[in-house]
């Protein structure tokens, strides 16, 4: 990512996202001289996307994921500060959607409420939870399991496994958890955890993935909610 800061008519300064700490982070550099005048943020996290960039006020926008690799959420910081400290515009947990700013740079936190509750549509909510694979790195999933009051009381549930395995984002049909447990694990490779994990996979595509997703197999084997027998897999796209 870049963003080249423009005083009158010609660039004097550029943000510049590096991941040379193994995570991606903002870096303010001399447009002429192409050296760093300044490391903006550092952290166990990633810079996802440079929003947008108030000149006047030496403001940039920024989304991270510094409070955990599940939540999104809207940071500032002033790039002209000896010591720049980050911000956090937006305050509660979970995953916010940033759309534009006007032109004075306000915004306005939308929160209507909820107009209808998941309780009404009888879905199923998620477990979020981590394993630690075979390597010792701990690995974030996402675990549906049947509604009892819709589906059919078992103490173990036959498993599916849905995977893609190149980005968190996943979609499933609700009806099949009234049956199925099925669980979505990010293993090695996927996005926003730095540069090693993200590597790993780098020369051997289709190899660690896999056993990432075995060890989350057999994490539910050892918790009692399917058996090894009843297991089924499948992937779309990267993950076919």
């Amino acid at each position: 990512m870049i963003y080249f800061i423009h005083k009158k008519q010609t660039p004097t300064q550029f943000l510049w996202t590096s991941e040379q700490t193994g995570y991606l982070h903002l870096e303010l550099h001399n447009f002429n001289t192409k050296k760093l005048i300044k490391t903006l943020t550092n952290g166990t996290w990633i810079v996802q996307r440079i929003f947008d960039v108030d000149e006047i006020n030496s403001i940039v926008y920024f989304i991270i994921n510094r409070e955990a690799s599940l939540e999104i959420h809207l940071y500032a910081i002033n790039y002209n500060d000896e010591i720049p400290t980050i911000d956090r515009i937006t305050q509660e947990s979970g995953c916010h959607v940033v759309h534009c700013f006007n032109q004075t740079y306000q915004y306005y936190h939308i929160q209507q409420g909820l107009l209808q509750t998941i309780e009404q549509f009888h879905l199923v909510k998620p477990e979020l939870c981590s394993i630690l694979n075979r390597n010792n790195d701990t690995l974030y999933c996402t675990l549906y399991k049947p509604d009892k009051e819709q589906g059919i009381y078992q103490t173990t549930y036959p498993a599916l496994v849905s995977i893609y395995g190149g980005t968190h984002l996943q979609r499933y049909e609700n009806d099949i958890y009234r049956v199925y447990v099925v669980l979505c694990l990010d293993n090695r490779g996927s996005a926003n955890r730095g540069v090693v994990f993200e590597s790993s996979i780098k020369h051997d595509m289709g190899h660690l993935e896999l056993d990432d997703q075995l060890d989350g197999v057999l994490h539910l084997i050892k918790q009692d909610i399917t058996d090894e027998i009843r297991v089924g897999i499948y992937g779309w796209s990267y993950g076919g």
